[in-house]
C-alpha cells in the first residue's frame, strides 16, 4: 500500500540524519500520523517505540508517556497480537519520568509503579530495574535508608539487558556517597575499576556522584573523582542530554574546587534545561543558581535558545542568579507541595548557606 511506502521513505531519511535528533523526532511523528490515518497498528506500535527511544537520549519526556500509554492500551486489548513483556523496560523509564514530574501526585506514582510490578510479575521478568528505579524515587524524597533497602531487592534479581553488572555498583556507590559512606563507595569503585566494567556514561556518571557529594561534604577526596569523571569524559563515545543530571553533578564539583573547565561546562549543558523533566530543570536551576552568584558580568557563548540569551555575549551574572533562582525556588515548592514535605526546598536552601548565600 502506498502509505506503507511513505512510512518507507521516512525511515530512510531518519536513517540519513540520525546524529539530527529534532529532524528525526519529527519524521516519527509524521510516521505516527500516517499509520493512524491507516489504522496500522504494527506500524503505529513500531513508530511510538522509536520516538520512545528517541527521547530516551533527551533530558525530555514530553511525548514518550502518551507513546507509551497507547503501547500498553493495545496489549491490554490485543494480547494474542501484542506482547506487553516485550515493552516493560521501557515501562521502568516511564516510572523514572512519572516521579520526576512534579505535577504527578504520589498516588498516581505508585499506581504505575503497582501495575509495572504486576505486569513483571505475571510475565515472569526480573525486578531489578524496577527495585532500582524505585531506589531513585525514595531518594528523591530524601529517604536514604530506604532506597538501600531497594537496592538490596534489587540485588536478589536476575540481571537483564540494561541492568547489568556495572548498573548495580552505580545504584549501590550511589546511595552510599549520599549517606557519605565514602569510604564504602570507594571500595566498591576499586572494584569497578579492577574488572574494567563499562556501559555508556558508567563510569563517568558514578565518578561524577562521588566527586559531587565529597565536594559537598569538603572531603578532600572530591578531586580525585573529579580527576577520574574528566578522564572518563574523554573516553565517552556519546554525550546527550539525557546526562543532565550527572553532567551538573560534575559541574559543581568543578566549582566547588575551582576548575578551570567550570564555564565551557556549563556553556554545553545551559540549552539543556529546554523542555526538561521538572526534576532535571530542579537539578540544573539551583546549582546554576548558585555559579552564578558571585561573578558581577562574564562573557559566555550560549545557545541563542536559552530564555536568558544575550546577544553580545557579556552577561549579567545577577540577573542569571536571579532567573535560575527563581526556577528553582518553585520547581522546589511544587515538588514539596506534592511529596508533602520540605526536602526539596531545604536542599536548595541548605546548598545556597553552604555557598554564603543569604536566604
Amino acid at each position: 500500500m502506498m502509505y506503507r511506502l511513505e512510512i518507507q521513505r521516512l525511515l530512510l531519511q531518519i536513517d540519513e540524519n540520525i546524529e539530527d535528533a529534532e529532524l528525526c523526532m519529527s519524521l516519527i511523528r509524521q510516521g505516527i500520523q500516517i499509520a493512524d490515518k491507516n489504522n496500522d497498528l504494527e506500524w503505529g506500535v513500531d513508530l511510538r517505540y522509536s520516538l520512545i527511544h528517541e527521547e530516551r537520549a533527551t533530558s525530555s519526556c514530553g511525548e514518550s508517556v502518551m507513546a507509551f500509554a497507547w503501547i500498553l492500551n493495545l496489549c491490554d486489548q490485543y494480547p494474542e497480537r501484542f506482547d506487553e513483556s516485550e515493552f516493560l523496560l521501557e515501562y521502568e523509564w516511564m516510572l523514572c519520568s512519572a516521579y520526576s514530574n512534579a505535577a504527578l501526585s504520589t498516588e498516581q506514582i505508585q499506581a504505575i509503579a503497582d501495575d509495572l510490578y504486576l505486569r513483571l510479575d505475571r510475565n515472569q521478568i526480573t525486578k531489578r530495574g524496577y527495585y532500582f528505579t524505585m531506589a531513585e524515587y525514595v531518594q528523591n524524597l530524601g529517604d536514604y535508608v530506604k532506597g538501600e533497602e531497594y537496592i538490596k531487592l534489587a540485588m536478589q534479581e536476575p540481571f537483564d539487558e540494561e541492568n547489568v553488572e556495572i548498573m548495580e555498583y552505580d545504584y549501590r556507590i550511589e546511595n552510599l556517597v549520599l549517606m557519605k559512606r565514602f569510604d564504602e563507595a570507594i571500595t566498591l569503585m576499586e572494584q569497578v575499576e579492577l574488572k574494567k566494567l563499562k556501559n555508556f556514561s558508567l563510569p563517568f556518571e558514578t565518578y561524577c556522584a562521588m566527586g559531587y557529594c565529597m565536594a559537598k561534604a569538603n572531603d578532600a577526596r572530591a578531586q580525585i573523582y573529579l580527576d577520574k569523571a574528566k578522564a572518563s569524559f574523554e573516553t565517552l563515545k556519546e554525550v546527550n542530554s539525557s546526562m543532565l543530571y550527572s553532567m551538573v553533578r560534575f559541574m559543581y564539583t568543578m566549582y566547588a574546587l575551582e576548575d578551570e573547565l567550570l564555564w565551557e561546562t556549563f556553556e554545553r549543558i545551559a540549552d539543556w534545561e529546554i523542555g526538561a523533566e521538572d526534576d532535571l530543570h530542579f537539578m540544573l536551576t539551583r546549582h546554576a543558581a548558585i555559579i552564578c552568584s558571585k561573578d558581577k558580568t562574564k562573557e559566555l557563548a550560549l545557545s541563542p535558545r536559552v530564555p536568558y540569551y544575550e546577544p553580545t555575549g557579556v552577561y549579567d551574572m545577577s540577573k542569571l542568579f536571579t532567573y535560575f533562582d527563581k526556577q528553582a525556588t518553585e520547581l522546589g515548592h511544587r515538588f514539596d507541595e506534592r511529596n508533602g514535605s520540605d526536602f526539596c526546598s531545604r536542599k536548595y536552601i541548605e546548598l545556597k548557606v553552604m555557598n554564603g548565600i543569604k536566604v
